[in-house]
């Protein structure tokens, strides 16, 4: 998945945070993994990979009993749209079945995805909020 997360986050992060450098942890990936918290959808194409699809899911601390899932990345190689389209229903039933009831999906805004608020909006999703990075580290 590593050629597909760097080109995912060239696409999507490339030039906003210059200091943000993209280095993967997989041990903290695996671990996540191994705790039950990370659930991955992995699309292929003729035996290929063309695209994965990333859900953490947690308690939620601010509504005592209930499942959610943040969307991690998401990302499908160029020329497989429908693809996408077909992740995003195996990404829900898959975390229906775990028992997650509501997850909360984002967009960054350069790349392919920039627009796919109107999407989630038509799938049923309110947005919510609008985020922002701001470097506080050392230079």
């Amino acid at each position: 998945m590593r050629p597909h997360a760097e080109a995912h986050f060239a696409e999507v992060d490339g030039g906003v945070e210059p200091r943000r450098k993209f280095r993967l942890d997989e041990p903290l990936m695996k671990a996540i993994a191994d705790a039950g918290s990370l659930k991955t959808v992995i699309a292929r194409h003729d035996g290929s990979l063309v695209g994965y699809y990333t859900w953490n899911i947690a308690p939620d601390i601010e509504s005592a009993g209930l499942l959610i899932a943040q969307q991690g990345a998401w990302y499908v190689d160029p020329g497989h749209p429908r693809v996408a389209v077909m992740m995003w229903d195996v990404a829900i039933a898959s975390l229906k079945a775990l028992g997650v009831q509501c997850v909360f999906p984002h967009h960054r805004m350069q790349g392919r995805g920039a627009h796919i608020g109107r999407f989630f909006k038509r799938r049923g999703a309110k947005k919510i909020q609008d985020s922002y990075v701001l470097w506080i580290g050392d230079s």
